[in-house]
Order: structure tokens, then sequence, then C-alpha cells
């Protein structure tokens, strides 16, 4: 399909994964996790399926030439640099505008900069088969996986039914989205057998999209006309700022998703992680027999089920079990497996005592 379109989503600062992540470096330039930067990995993930010369990432002002630098002149994507943060809805309406003004029958993918996703190929097929249902019947399509363990951190979506399948891939209809259950839920969403974790992928054409805003957002949908109307890119980029600054902060979630009717899932046979704190680096790299993952120059003793990972220096551990130990630079957390979900906590008690500047660089 020449007229599918590719758009990650990389505005983060992946607090989650200090102090590898960084105010300067934050993780979507980190090739730590796959061995190329996550920006560079989720554009190069559709390979000739959709080139990067014809993807949208949107991103924070401050890291749009970061951005750009990662790929050369000739595939280079087209940079949307939000001056503040409003969520995925409005940052979903700034790219399709951009999209539409390129090409007015186009249909997007929306992926997050910071997922792992193998294997690529059947990703690929997930794609094209929910951009050709998007495009011949006008869908706004979702990606899912099947889960394979009570996750209470993601949200889920319940279908009723197949809709379509190619290659072995199933479309499914939409009943409803679920917000992240407690263990008892998510454990009855697992043995029912069809409900499907929300990665947080979605495929639609530009024209879909915009239908979907007028009818369930139509105060953003207002907003963002003038950029939709830009004769040049530098016009564009001009109304693109003054409808972030205008727009109200929303997901795409509630905004659209939750409203709207006729969804349909495609049930992804990859295995999937959105990357969202140091469990889910553990659970993508090989361990010892002990359970362990050590990277870097590490000397250990008698550690069980343990993450250490150092960029400098020589890291010595003995007798830890379920901690996770990471040094960058001057910075060094050692936190407790179960404590990781407080991350955001701890970066606001770094702030409270004085020492932002662990936090920047």
């Amino acid at each position: 399909m020449k007229n599918l379109w590719s758009v990650i989503m990389a505005g983060g600062i992946g607090e989650r994964f200090w102090p590898l992540s960084t105010q300067k470096e934050p993780k979507q330039f980190l090739p730590v996790f796959t061995g190329t930067p996550l920006l560079k990995a989720a554009a190069d993930r559709m390979g000739n399926v959709i080139p990067s010369s014809r993807a949208v990432v949107v991103t924070n002002a401050a890291y749009a030439k970061k951005s750009a630098d990662l790929f050369s002149k000739t595939m280079r994507p087209f940079i949307i640099g939000e001056p503040v943060g409003k969520n995925t809805a409005p940052a979903i309406a700034a790219a399709a505008a951009y999209i539409e003004r390129k090409d007015s029958t186009a249909v997007m993918a929306v992926f997050s900069a910071d997922h792992i996703i193998q294997p690529e190929s059947k990703f690929r097929d997930s794609v094209k088969l929910a951009a050709e249902d998007a495009e011949k019947n006008g869908s706004l399509v979702c990606l899912g996986v099947k889960p394979n363990f009570p996750h209470t951190g993601l949200g889920y979506i319940e279908t009723a039914g197949v809709a379509a399948s190619s290659k072995g891939i199933k479309l499914h209809k939409v009943r409803r989205f679920v917000e992240k259950p407690d263990l008892k839920k998510a454990q009855v969403f697992l043995k029912k057998g069809n409900y499907f974790w929300n990665c947080g992928i979605f495929v639609w054409s530009v024209k879909t999209i915009f239908a979907a805003f007028e009818k369930n957002m139509p105060k953003l949908y207002e907003q963002i006309s003038e950029a939709r109307k830009a004769k040049t890119d530098a016009a564009f980029s001009k109304a693109i700022n003054k409808f972030y600054l205008a727009v109200e902060k929303e997901s795409i979630d509630y905004g659209v998703l939750e409203k709207a009717s006729g969804i349909k899932v495609v049930e992804c046979p990859i295995k999937w992680d959105d990357m969202g704190s140091y469990a889910a680096f553990k659970e993508h790299s090989s361990a010892d027999k002990a359970g362990n993952v050590f990277k870097g120059d590490i000397v250990d003793l008698e550690c069980s089920n343990t993450f250490v990972y150092s960029d400098g220096g020589l890291t010595v551990t003995a007798g830890l079990k379920d901690l996770f130990v990471v040094r960058s630079g001057n910075k060094v957390l050692v936190i407790q497996k179960d404590k990781l979900s407080d991350m955001r906590k701890i970066i606001n008690l770094i702030k409270e005592k004085g020492f932002d500047k662990f936090l920047k660089e």
C-alpha cells in the first residue's frame, strides 16, 4: 500500500528508566535495549512496507533535531515538535493533519517508540491486515495481543467474534475496552480467551479518524482545521504550535475509541512489550541459570533473580535477590522488584530533595 504511513509517538522522557533515561537522553534514543535506538527501531520495524520517508514522528520540541538526526536525509520522517505534551489525541490529530496534506486517501498506522516486538514479519502482516480493512471498510482498527498471564498494568479489549482473517491472523469485532483490571478480573479475562491486551497501536484512514474527531471531539476537530489547510510545511508547523497551545489534554482512548462503534482489533501473533519498566528490560534479556541478568562489568556472588546494569566501572554484587541495580555515570539506582511501580514517586522525591540536576543529564 503506497498510501500507508506510519506515525511514531516519542514524546516522553522515560522517567521509569531513570537513571539510564534522562531529560538530555530519554529512553527513545538509547541503544541499550535492542542495539538500536528505540525510535529508529520503531521506524525500521515496518521494513519496505512503510519506509521512514513516509513516516511522522511526534515528539517533544526539545528532541526534534535529535530525532531527525537518527535518520539519513533521504529517508528522514517529518518531525512534529510538540511545544507542550497534550497526550495521544492531539498528537494523532497533528500527525493526521500532516499526512492528509500529502495524501488525502492515506491510511495511518500509529505506533509508540518504546515497543519491543518479535517476530517483526508477523507484526508487518498484522498491520497490513488492519490497513486493508481500514481502507476498505473505513474501520478504526486496534492491534491486540493474546495475554499469557493476568497482567494488571495494561488495558484490555473484549472481542465479539471474528470479522476476517489473512495468513492465519484474525481480525475481531470489538465489544468494549476495559481499563487496567485488578488481579481477579485479569485472571477471568485470561481464562475467557476473548480478551486481548491493548497494545496502543492503531490503524485507520485519515478520513475516518477526522470523522471520528468531528463526532467525538468537535472542539479539537475545529482547532486542528488551520493546520489541515496549511499550504506549506512551515505554515503547518506554525499552525501546529498554535493548535497545541489551545487544545485540551486527552488520550485517543477516552476521546475517541471508548465512544466510537464498529471498532475492530487484530489478534497479533507476536511477543510484545511496551518497555514500561526495568522488569520489561530484564524480561527481554538473556538470564543465567539463577535468573540473573548482568550487563556491563559485573562480578557476582550468589545472587538470584537480579538485574544489574553498569555503563562504566566495576559493579560487584553478592547475595542479592529480586533486586534491580542500575549504574549510569554518577547515578545509581537500587530497587526491589515490587517497588518498580513507584519510580515516579522516586523521581518526585529526587526533585523534592533538590537533586534535579541528576535527572537532567
